[in-house]
């Protein structure tokens, strides 16, 4: 029965080396953390849009059901 890639037949791990080798460097250390202060956004608010789009509905409703 073969090997696994990386683990001898012994059961033994996997020497540092060869993980280090197959490691971009680009993820063998951390980024710089970020504070709470930068992750909130803050912009400006506006009001909410009119759900009914200025149109009465309850007149429309007895309108269109009444009628």
């Amino acid at each position: 029965m073969p090997a696994e890639s990386g683990v001898s037949r012994s059961g033994d791990a996997p020497s540092e080396d060869a993980d280090a080798r197959r490691v971009p460097e680009r993820y063998r250390s951390l980024p710089e953390p970020v504070r709470p202060e930068d992750m909130i956004t803050e912009q400006p608010s506006q009001d909410p849009p009119d759900p009914e789009g200025g149109r009465d509905t309850e007149r429309d409703f007895m309108l269109r059901y009444a009628g």
